[in-house]
């Protein structure tokens, strides 16, 4: 398990994109999407040590979390991310695949290409649920989107 925290004063994050993404998959299991789970459930999380300066990253489809891998470890890797954020202010989270959306080119994957998976984040207290889009094809910095904390260590 890998554990880090970055605190920092809670800042808004952009207003939702006035579209609701349109899904093109989705996986369902007790009439959940899947995968579902709490950034307090106990399973793996990445170590998230920086913090997003641009307000879109991981809230539009043109800026997604990049956090790709080895072929195969990519849904792996994006539940990881999710358990490794936090609310603002340290609230657990909960997230929900909508399901996967947007398709772009990528030389990581074996068709040449992949679709992005848009995920449904609450907290408690929060206004409204924030939709977070996730690239688990493509590496990049696996940042903290504004509006969201790091799970502290052993939290």
């Amino acid at each position: 398990m890998l554990a880090a925290g970055c605190a920092s004063a809670p800042v808004t994050p952009p207003a939702a994109p006035a579209t609701a993404p349109t899904i093109l998959g989705v996986t369902v299991a007790k009439g959940r999407g899947v995968p579902f789970g709490r950034s307090d459930s106990g399973e793996d999380y990445l170590r998230l040590e920086q913090k997003a300066t641009d307000p879109g990253y991981g809230y539009t489809q043109q800026n997604p979390v990049r956090v790709g891998g080895p072929l195969r470890e990519g849904p792996r890797r994006e539940k990881a991310y999710l358990n490794g954020l936090r609310g603002p202010a340290g609230e657990v989270i909960e997230y929900e695949r909508m399901g996967s959306c947007c398709p772009f080119e990528s030389p990581n994957d074996i068709m040449g290409g992949g679709m992005l998976d848009a995920f449904r984040v609450t907290y408690a207290g929060q206004a409204a649920p924030a939709t977070l889009y996730i690239n688990f094809y493509d590496p990049g910095p696996a940042l903290v989107p504004l509006g969201f904390s790091a799970r502290a260590a052993g939290r």
